[in-house]
């Protein structure tokens, strides 16, 4: 699978955090996802060339979905966790609640420890 390196950049244009990030941009790598994996290093992730809702089947590490819009821009960040057992009470989709084109999951955490915040931008690292 191919991958990217990510930067953000906040509104002042000073790049905050950097991540290497697998492109997800097939039916069957979106599918997959970061699924079957027993753990994720920090600074690492997945971006999705489409957003849509997602979900943690066989995903057994805590994760953060970003939404971002066609502009590079975070709309909206929202933590994921593994199901144990299907619950009925637990949303097993995790759809974006604003206009996103794409996503990136990252580890849980990872985000907020970076000092990310929405509205930050996501470019492809030297461009």
């Amino acid at each position: 699978m191919d991958k990217v390196s990510i930067a953000f950049v906040g509104g002042d244009g000073r790049v905050k955090a950097s991540a290497v990030v697998e492109i997800a941009d097939t039916p069957g790598t979106r599918r997959a996802g970061l699924s079957k994996r027993a753990s994720l290093p920090s600074g690492t992730g997945m971006f999705f060339d489409k957003a849509g809702a997602y979900w943690m089947k066989d995903t057994y590490i805590p994760l953060d979905i970003l939404f971002v819009d066609r502009f590079g821009t975070v709309l909206e960040k929202q933590a994921m966790f593994p199901v144990q057992e299907p619950d009925c009470l637990k949303p097993l989709h995790v759809p974006s609640h604003k206009e996103a084109e794409h996503a990136i999951e990252l580890p849980h955490g990872w985000f907020d420890a970076q000092g990310l915040a929405i509205g930050d931008r996501v470019k492809v690292a030297g461009h």
